[in-house]
């Protein structure tokens, strides 16, 4: 092997990539995507035919904590001593991509990191989640690590991470990139301008052009009906997705509601008990099967409806 040279040159490489420019969903579309939580954006993703748009890892620091937003992406990348040493290396982050993705950040921006898992690196702390959320962010989603937890907690800012540490970001492994470029976040693929849907459950990241945008704004699906539903909007039987083979089945919100279907295709709910809403008892559609049945079983000539579970 030839012998190595007395020194590390630097690759030339210049520090932060920026990604191309992207879109950001509608302020209007994130506003109706607010009630959908991240089991039924899950759910509804899979029978679109995407089924890894579930972020592994990130759990909610805050339980009882909702976020829904516009990804805002930054990328940490291994260390290599060439490029980043490690040593003394807190202010050159100050030029680096953990500075910059902030002054990126418009409200109801989601910082979405990708930093591996990394259990050492803590890619934010107290002063740069303090910026995040001045700038009008919504919150972050961080495959790695945060430090400054104490602090940070106060300021009420949603925030999904893997762990704490009390490491700053370059002290140990991993260095910020890269923003605004497609990044790999807990096994999922996010590009800027994707919906983060985050809550106890988990973080599920919904692909921006998978929502319609047109002028038929009715909800369909079991989260679009069941916050239509809860805003006192009339069901519509269309909506709710059905399956034309063996006894018709009809998917909706609730498990316990029995209700009719008219010979209008209108469904005429009972209440099911599951609790009250403004002093009045609350009213939902369950998962039913659909059985022929005589007159007077939920109006002239209908069917009655019973819970499959």
């Amino acid at each position: 092997m030839p012998p190595l040279i007395s020194h590390l040159p630097n690759p030339g490489i210049s520090l932060p990539i920026i990604g191309t420019p992207w879109e950001r969903p509608d302020a209007d579309l994130i506003a109706r995507m607010a009630v959908v939580s991240s089991a039924t954006a899950s759910a509804d993703l899979h029978k679109l035919g995407i089924r890894h748009s579930f972020i592994r890892g990130p759990v909610t620091r805050q339980p009882g904590a909702k976020l829904v937003g516009a990804a805002l992406t930054l990328q940490f990348m291994p260390q290599r001593e060439d490029v980043a040493s490690g040593i003394a290396q807190e202010e050159v982050e100050q030029r680096s991509a953990l500075w910059h993705v902030l002054d990126a950040v418009i409200p109801g921006d989601v910082l979405v990191v990708a930093a591996g898992g990394d259990p050492y690196t803590g890619c934010l702390g107290e002063m740069l989640l303090t910026y995040l959320h001045g700038r009008g962010g919504m919150g972050a989603v961080v495959d790695g690590c945060i430090r400054d937890w104490p602090r940070v907690r106060e300021l009420g800012l949603p925030i999904w991470t893997t762990g704490l540490t009390p490491n700053y970001a370059s002290q140990a492994g991993q260095f910020p990139w890269a923003y605004g470029v497609p990044i790999a976040c807990g096994g999922v693929l996010v590009i800027p301008g994707d919906i983060v849907i985050a809550d106890d459950d988990g973080v599920v990241l919904v692909p921006r052009r998978t929502i319609a945008t047109g002028e038929d704004t009715r909800p369909r699906g079991v989260g679009g009906v069941q916050s239509h539903a809860a805003g006192g909007g009339r069901l519509d039987l269309a909506l709710l997705p059905t399956v034309s083979r063996g006894p018709r089945r009809v998917c909706a919100v609730e498990s316990r509601a029995i209700g009719f279907v008219g010979p209008g295709g209108r469904i005429a709910l009972r209440p099911c008990g599951s609790g009250r809403r403004g002093g009045r008892r609350a009213h939902c559609v369950a998962p039913v099967r659909i059985h022929s049945g005589a007159a007077g079983a939920g109006g002239a000539g209908g069917r009655r409806v019973r819970r499959l579970y």
